[in-house]
């Protein structure tokens, strides 16, 4: 679910396989997109607005990272791939982060120009070896400290299941460390 920040009669929320948005406060649902959206079959794993422009938002799917500018009329995809979570940076919007899952591990990707474009950030976020994985990432921001990312990584390490790996990142995910 992802409700609008300044009017919380409209709600976008996944149901069945799509986007749906609300205007009424959840009286009546209506499928997001266009026909060729409406016609695509995928889990939607997180749905974030853009912190002051309510009609700009991300959906992170199984299918790809999905962009609207139009909210939701139409939906465009940025990046293909399976993807779990999106944040923005608290004080700076053109700053987004993504989350994607990639065969055994998962992928960190920043964008500085508001999602348009997102370029991988590898230094120091982990690449497990077989039989190791990590397979499912959360990640959170804070306006107290808005540079510092947290992630907090699932999968299989050490002989064990569970907690891969708490990770921090003090530059904007430039760089990570355990």
């Amino acid at each position: 679910l992802e409700v609008h920040h300044t009017d919380p009669d409209i709600v976008y929320a996944r149901l069945f396989s799509n986007i749906y948005k609300t205007t009424d406060g959840g009286a009546n649902w209506l499928p997001t997109g266009d026909t060729a959206f409406k016609n695509l079959s995928f889990q939607t794993k997180d749905i974030r607005m853009h912190p002051t422009d309510g009609d700009i938002l991300f959906a992170a799917t199984d299918d790809g990272l999905f962009r609207t500018a139009n909210g939701g009329s139409t939906w465009t995809a940025v990046l293909a791939g399976a993807f779990q979570e999106i944040e923005y940076h608290p004080t700076k919007p053109e700053i987004v982060y993504v989350i994607k899952q990639v065969d055994h591990r998962t992928a960190f990707y920043k964008s500085i120009d508001g999602g348009q474009t997102f370029t991988i950030q590898t230094n120091g976020w982990p690449v497990p070896s077989s039989p190791s994985e990590n397979k499912r990432a959360e990640i959170a921001v804070t306006p107290a400290n808005p540079d510092k990312v947290y992630a907090v990584l699932t999968g299989v390490e050490n002989g064990g299941s569970g907690l891969y790996g708490v990770y921090v990142s003090e530059n904007e995910g430039e760089s990570w460390t355990f």
